[in-house]
């Protein structure tokens, strides 16, 4: 059985935050053909419950609201994690369960937009970073936080082998069992934040993609049943 985990600091919120739509308009609509399978699935309807090989999994950073409006195209998002205060950033962990070894692939931002308090659409930067136990080991280059279109909010991708957005790789990373893993989406803009904490970034769902590397036991279990199977064809 694994343990549901979920950080004080995550307010569950039942109002909307009153927000500027003053990013960029336009959007992303990028959905990434992976290799490997999603491992963890994050769609901020509920406490997230840890899946297998995961034995821990909480928000860190950002506010679950159960509903919340795009103020640009009007779009209801269900379920969605939205930086507050003067963060300007969401994040979340998740703890590695002993014994597992799973190859990282990428992550996968689905139904995100922006708004913020400032004029300036060159403020609407934003990139992903990934630290394992505390040190970072993979981070994105910038990727424009649009407000939306008229009908649809952004959809986009990072792997974690490489560093621009939308763009597929052939690389993972390896975490291990006990390994703590940090992903946090952040703001990264020049000059001073402003203090009145307008800038929000809300993201409707997450995927991590991740190849789980077989158990030895696994593997020479099939190795086995595989050995003994040829063994009977070959009488």
């Amino acid at each position: 059985m694994f343990n549901k985990t979920i950080k004080t600091s995550v307010i569950i919120s039942l109002l909307s935050p009153v927000v500027m739509a003053c990013a960029p308009s336009g959007n992303y609509n990028q959905i990434n053909n992976n290799d490997c399978p999603v491992v963890i699935d994050l769609d901020f309807s509920g406490i997230p419950t840890p899946p297998a090989n995961i034995s821990s999994l909480g928000v860190t950073q950002g506010t679950i609201h159960p509903s919340l409006i795009n103020p640009f195209n009007s779009i209801d998002s269900p379920g969605v994690l939205a930086s507050s205060g003067n963060s300007e950033m969401v994040a979340f962990d998740f703890t590695v369960a002993a014994g597992s070894t799973i190859n990282l692939e990428g992550i996968q931002l689905d139904g995100f937009w922006t708004t913020e308090g400032q004029a300036s659409a060159s403020w609407d930067k934003f990139k992903i970073s990934m630290t394992v136990n505390g040190v970072q080991v993979a981070s994105s280059n910038d990727f424009l936080g649009y407000k939306g279109s008229s009908t649809s909010n952004s959809n986009a991708f990072w792997e974690f082998a490489g560093s621009a957005i939308n763009t597929d790789t052939n690389g993972t990373y390896t975490v291990n069992g006990g390994d703590l893993v940090s992903i946090a989406i952040m703001e990264n803009k020049n000059g001073t934040p402003p203090t009145n904490g307008s800038n929000i970034f809300a993201v409707n769902g997450v995927q991590i993609h991740g190849c789980v590397v077989p158990e030895p036991t696994s593997v020479l279990l099939l190795s086995v049943g595989t050995l003994g199977l040829l063994s009977r064809r070959n009488r």
